[in-house]
């Protein structure tokens, strides 16, 4: 191929570039003589089992050399020049999104009588180029750990990712579960109408997991959590392969803990296999992977008052990607995965949260069918030694439904009876959309001797197609009911474009800055095509400095301070900019089953696109971080990092106290100026010690002294099990704000100390556990407001966290793994798993019911209505489980 061809083609390819996360990282080092004189012109190659070919550059006049975009691995670093003999350094690990340093290197001339020499690279990862928080896991590392079968769930292990019992995912320094952005090689699967969560693939799909929590540069799009990007495997010039199974009853566990308003659970199957398979279909230019996982999940779940009822769940995992070598210095990697699910649901309803005899199984019933499919294509043109332009693309799909399973959901409202204890009828309403997004990205990176230029522009398209009903009856006394409906259906979309400039700086040997602007816009286009939303000023400056004294690279000293953004979501959208969409609670002194005219509207909202466009902030927080990594002997790594993050800014809908009417805005600005600006502030002081590079021993243990404190809980509403970014109850009306609304938020852990080890013995066995001890979540007192339906809307009656906190707890998880030394089956290698988790649970109790009153008195301001259930449990920590697993490589 030409090099006009090759440029063509890359050309052709990047109008359709998506800007994402790394799929690759970078790899530098000296080259000196024995006198520590730089070695200029040095040939400097790397050979690796997940590189097609080869790669090669000079050493520069300083002796230096640098490499960018090489695929994630282990790999051998080759230095020959006519004056030197040549040498080689083995087993040098390049990190996914990160630089790797190669320990100095010092030639012999060719005088010297003596072998090449070799050397080993293996050693604990001080990146010289970057003040990034957070870690990479390997594939390695992670397998001999009882984790979930979720590649997502891996970053529980890290420090400020705390897992959640409230039902959102992983919390990263103080967000939500939903704040959090999910990447899978490279391309965002997040879900883009709820946030979080997005495309589940199981870790036998992963090679590499990296997880940022602040820090990082301008170049990666940014989450008002955490980042996990997963790397899928890519083939190689062998085949190989894994086939695999787990297996998890009732049988295998204890007994749960089961508050009233949680759903009873009987018996209980999980079980899920699978394959993958890699190799060349033309060595060192075409690789292909594959790999498929179906999973079934089957619960017996009781409806008080029926009995049981089977929940059902089959989902089906799919990986494939192509790896083309289209020339010596041009890639193109496809990839296609997904995961459709289907589920025969028997469900709860937001309508109620107390235990109450149901009179027919109709309203708990639903059919729901999930997951999403992605389609990704990613290129790469190496000009030269100092010149890479990069794109891909990608186009999404997540679909979500949920619809009645029965004649009778479908054509009644539910009807909870309070005085009676029960509820009947039909359903409480039906959800049906489809998010589909194509994203567009060129970046170049240039290398300009001590600096290295990146810039980038992107543009991104998120639609929504959305169908959306909640109804529903209440009987509240003999002579009070009350009616909810909320109904939305339209189109809306988000256009979202993007840049960025950035350098790096390579002030010395010892001192890095790397400094850069990013900007991200938001339009947002209406039901009826008018651009009703607009994000401009969201520019996101990011700043920092990496120092590393000394020779020997085994001190780092860095700060980071930066601005980061995240985009909408479209929850808030396809309400409050859907022509005709409303939401109206209304009480009735009769039964409105029977007559649904009448009725006093207790509080409404509909949708009323206004004319022009409406000038907003977008979403972001400010970062600083400061820390100093230390490597104590060969193979352990100590940190020290203090962490401060803030939340500027968000948007959220809300009602104005001046006016009356409705809004989709900032908080204490404009339209919605009476309300304080959100707050949400997470301090923290990190100690960490990792030893990952061993294949006996490997540890990562850390603690973490923080404080998360605020006006706003975020995306989740950890009090409710509510996910409603954009559209929550916050910021609704002005008297859950008057006082008390500041305070420590319910995702609050003082102390969090975590140990994630394993060993391996001689005869095959490995043992991996992780344990966790943590401090009880702060408690709040509250009061409902702005009832029906009661409980929704709440008010704090003495400052927010200060009614004590519930009890610390510890969690205890081992994996036994035996791989048997004597057994090989034409070439097969058998791993027999056995995961133990909660082991030795105490069941203690995780949240507790904080409504004191369900309303407030409209005259007088006094909480009425004592709740009984105050103070009760409402969830509790999952009791021993035992799940069984074999996988079989090859």
């Amino acid at each position: 191929m030409t090099r006009t061809a090759q440029v063509l083609l890359v050309f052709f390819f990047l109008p359709f570039t998506i800007f994402a996360q790394s799929t690759t990282g970078n790899l530098e080092g000296w080259i000196l003589d024995v006198n520590g004189t730089a070695v200029v012109g040095a040939e400097v190659t790397v050979t690796s089992p997940s590189l097609q070919g080869m790669r090669g550059i000079s050493t520069d006049e300083r002796g230096f050399f640098r490499l960018l975009g090489l695929p994630s691995g282990k790999y051998t670093v080759t230095v020959r020049h006519l004056s030197y003999l040549p040498a080689t350094v083995k087993n040098v690990r390049v990190w996914l999104g990160k630089t790797t340093t190669v320990a100095e290197v010092r030639l012999q001339q060719t005088s010297v009588q003596m072998a090449e020499v070799v050397v080993s690279g293996a050693r604990p990862l001080l990146d010289p180029s970057s003040a990034t928080s957070g870690a990479n896991l390997l594939r390695e590392n992670f397998e001999v750990l009882p984790i979930d079968r979720n590649y997502r769930s891996l970053a529980s292990i890290l420090p400020h990712a705390n897992s959640s019992y409230f039902g959102d995912e992983v919390n990263v320094a103080g967000a939500t579960g939903l704040e959090n952005k999910s990447f899978i090689d490279g391309t965002d699967v997040s879900d883009a109408l709820m946030g979080g969560g997005g495309t589940n693939l199981p870790y036998n799909f992963i090679r590499e997991i990296e997880v940022k929590t602040g820090g990082y540069e301008a170049e990666y799009k940014s989450s008002l959590g955490g980042i996990i990007n997963g790397i899928t495997y890519s083939g190689g010039n062998e085949f190989s392969g894994q086939v695999f199974g787990f297996f998890t009853n009732n049988r295998f566990g204890g007994t749960p803990r089961m508050a009233p308003s949680e759903p009873p659970q009987n018996a209980f199957m999980h079980y899920d296999f699978g394959m993958t398979l890699g190799g060349p279909i033309v060595r060192d230019q075409l690789w292909f992977f594959t790999a498929l996982n179906p999973k079934v999940r089957s619960e017996d779940i009781r409806i008080p008052g029926l009995g049981y009822y089977a929940d059902r769940t089959n989902s089906y995992a799919f990986a494939g990607k192509l790896s083309w070598r289209a020339a010596g210095n041009l890639d193109v990697t496809g990839t296609i995965l997904g995961d459709p699910t289907t589920k025969k649901a028997v469900k709860g309803s937001f309508l109620y949260q107390t235990e109450l005899k149901a009179m027919n199984a109709d309203p708990f019933l639903a059919d729901v069918t999930g997951g999403g499919y992605n389609v990704m294509l990613d290129t790469r043109y190496v000009a030269g030694n100092d010149l890479i332009l990069q794109g891909s693309a990608s186009w999404t799909a997540n679909m979500s439904k949920s619809v009645p399973s029965t004649d009778r959901g479908v054509t009644e409202r539910i009807f909870v009876d309070y005085i009676a204890g029960t509820i009947s009828g039909g359903s409480d309403g039906r959800q049906e959309s489809t998010v589909s997004t194509g994203t567009a990205k060129i970046s170049v990176t240039k290398l300009f001797g001590d600096h290295t230029l990146k810039a980038g522009i992107e543009y991104r398209e998120v639609r929504l197609d959305n169908l959306s009903t909640i109804i529903g009856y209440n009987r509240n006394s003999d002579s009070s009911y009350s009616a909810v409906d909320s109904y939305a259906n339209g189109r809306i979309t988000n256009q979202i474009p993007s840049g960025f400039i950035q350098d790096s700086w390579s002030v010395s040997k010892q001192v890095r800055i790397s400094g850069g602007l990013r900007w991200d816009g938001l339009s947002v286009i209406a039901s009826n095509g008018q651009l009703v939303t607009r994000v401009l000023k969201q520019f996101q400056p990011r700043l920092g400095i990496v120092f590393m004294p000394g020779n020997d690279e085994s001190q780092k000293y860095f700060a980071s301070i930066g601005r980061y953004a995240e985009d909408l979501t479209l929850l808030g959208s396809s309400y409050v900019h859907v022509a005709g969409a409303y939401q109206v609670a209304r009480t009735f002194d009769h039964d409105p089953r029977l007559n649904h005219s009448g009725g006093d509207t207790a509080w409404s909202w509909m949708s009323a696109i206004p004319p022009g466009v409406q000038n907003v902030y977008g979403q972001y927080y400010d970062e600083l971080n400061l820390g100093v990594e230390h490597l104590i002997g060969e193979d352990f790594k100590a940190s020290l990092k203090g962490t401060y993050r803030t939340l500027r800014q968000i948007i959220e809908d809300g009602s104005s106290p001046v006016d009356g009417q409705w809004y989709y805005s900032n908080p204490g600005e404009e339209n919605l100026s009476a309300y304080p600006h959100p707050r949400r502030e997470y301090l923290a002081l990190e100690i960490s010690l990792e030893k990952s590079w061993g294949n006996t021993f490997n540890l990562l243990c850390s603690f973490v002294l923080s404080r998360n404190s605020g006006n706003y809980y975020g995306w989740y509403d950890q009090t409710l099990n509510l996910g409603s970014p954009g559209f929550s109850n916050q910021f609704d009306f002005i008297d859950m704000y008057r006082e008390h609304s500041v305070g420590l938020l319910p995702n609050d852990r003082t102390h969090v100390f975590k140990v994630n080890a394993s060993y391996r013995l001689d005869v095959g066995l490995t043992c991996g556990a992780s344990f966790l001890w943590e401090s009880g979540t702060p408690l709040s007192e509250q009061a409902g407001t702005h009832a029906p339906p009661e409980g929704l809307w709440r008010r704090f009656l003495v400052q927010r966290g200060s009614s004590g906190r519930l009890p610390a707890l510890w969690d205890l998880n081992v994996r036994l793994t035996y791989t048997p030394t004597f057994w090989y089956l034409a070439g097969a290698k058998p791993r027999f798993i056995m995961d133990v988790f909660h082991l030795g649970s105490q069941r203690t109790v995780v949240k507790q019911d904080e409504l004191r009153y369900f309303n407030t008195d409209a005259v007088s301001g006094n909480p009425v209505g004592p709740n009984p259930s105050f103070g009760l449990p409402q969830k509790f920590q999952p009791p021993m489980s035992m799940r069984l697993g074999v996988e079989v490589s090859f």
